[in-house]
């Protein structure tokens, strides 16, 4: 899905933060390819942004159900 023109965006370190895990928590799942990142520079992983629809989309694909043996 392409992140629109109007979601925010947020860097690895502001996305570790309001998870409260570690940024290299955050680098796995992007490298994994579970959390889409923009990337604003070419190589490398430094300068990357996640929409919040992305970040929204990655979380509710983890929300564990009661009852759904997770």
């Amino acid at each position: 899905m392409l992140a629109g023109v109007h979601d925010e965006y947020w860097t690895i370190d502001e996305v570790a933060e309001k998870l409260k895990v570690s940024t290299r928590t955050v680098y796995r799942w992007v490298d994994a390819g579970d959390l889409p990142v923009i990337k604003l520079t070419p190589g490398g992983r430094g300068n990357v942004r996640i929409s919040e629809q992305d970040l929204r989309e990655f979380l509710e694909a983890r929300r564990s159900r009661r009852g759904s043996g997770a």
